[in-house]
This record gives structure tokens, C-alpha cells and sequence, in this order.
């Protein structure tokens, strides 16, 4: 009679335990990043200046590597499709944060791809110089990534496939960025 008493218990334990454990691991993936930082203000006004990042908090960016290293497929070659696809995605990314204090803009690794996407729809741009290649996305893992930078220079990047939590948890803990450092200079003042 001891034995089952002390048995259930433990067991029970065990099972809340790893129930418990499981929930935390799962959760963890909503905060993984490869990289996160500060820019400096060079690279800061070179995003405001190439992607007419004005007034928002937050430049949002869809970079596509072209063809590298995609699991899912070649990547559309015709600018109007490529463009119609990747949209239409992205559309459900930004359904569970306030995008209208978000700027978005999709870039394309390929300079003369992104110029033609450009054509037809502003918020496409092709890497003017590589200049994302070179500084942010120089160690391609996928044929996809994200950078997510605030108005301050505060910056997320994921390299490779992401979910619309991982963009949620970036935009809230940018936002609590801006908030924390208004609030110390409205204390100096």
C-alpha cells in the first residue's frame, strides 16, 4: 500500500514535468535569432535612404538569396510571379502585429532581379552593392531571411525559415526598445 502511494505521486511528477518541459522547449523556437545588434548610424541612414524609411518604427525586410540552398524549390525566374508568391505570403506574417507602424520591403540578392520586381511594385528592391549580402546576410543558410531593425538601430535577423511568432517577438521586444529609451530621455531632460 506504501509503495503505490509513494509511486503515484512520483509518477505523476514525472509526467507534469516533462509536459511542462515540452511546453518551454516548444515555446523557445519563438525567440531564436542568428544575430541581433545595433547597427551603426551609416548603415542606420543608408536604410532609411534606400528603402524611403521615414516616420515608421520599424523597416521590416524579406531578403530572398535567389535559387541558394532552397529546400522547397527553384524559386520563380519571372519577376511578376516571384513577386505575386512572395506578397501574397507575407500578407499572413503581418497579420498579428500592428503593421502600420511597420515599413516593408522585400529584397532580392540578385540586383537585376529586384530592379525588374521593383518595376512593378515599389516595396521590391534588387541589393544596391550587396550591401545586405555583405554586412547582414553574408552566411546564407537558406534561400531565405528576415532583418527587422527599429528607428534607434536596434536590430533581429534570421537567417533561414521563420514563423509569424519569431516576427511578432522581434517587433514587441523593438518596440519595447523605443519605449525604454524614450523613456530615459524624457528622465534626462
Amino acid at each position: 500500500m506504501n509503495w503505490s502511494n509513494s509511486i503515484i505521486p512520483t509518477l505523476l511528477f514525472f509526467v507534469c514535468t516533462t509536459i511542462y518541459g515540452q511546453n518551454a522547449k516548444n515555446e523557445s523556437w519563438k525567440t531564436r535569432f542568428d544575430y541581433q545588434g545595433q547597427v551603426i548610424q551609416e548603415n542606420l541612414d543608408k536604410f532609411k535612404s534606400s528603402y524611403n524609411w521615414d516616420g515608421k518604427d520599424i523597416l521590416l525586410i524579406h531578403y530572398t538569396y535567389s535559387n541558394y540552398k532552397c529546400p522547397f524549390g527553384k524559386l520563380s525566374k519571372s519577376p511578376k510571379r516571384r513577386l505575386k508568391k512572395q506578397k501574397s505570403q507575407f500578407i499572413e506574417f503581418l497579420s498579428e502585429i500592428d503593421s502600420s507602424e511597420v515599413s516593408v520591403h522585400f529584397v532580392e540578392k540578385d540586383e537585376e532581379l529586384g530592379k525588374e520586381m521593383n518595376e512593378l511594385d515599389p516595396d521590391f528592391h534588387g541589393d544596391r552593392n550587396q550591401f545586405l549580402a555583405k554586412r547582414y546576410f553574408d552566411k546564407p543558410t537558406d534561400c531565405i531571411g528576415i532583418f527587422i531593425i527599429n528607428s534607434a538601430g536596434r536590430y533581429y535577423q534570421k537567417n533561414y525559415h521563420y514563423y509569424k511568432e519569431q516576427i511578432k517577438y522581434y517587433d514587441a521586444m523593438l518596440r519595447q526598445d523605443l519605449r525604454m529609451r524614450k523613456m530615459i530621455l524624457n528622465d534626462s531632460i
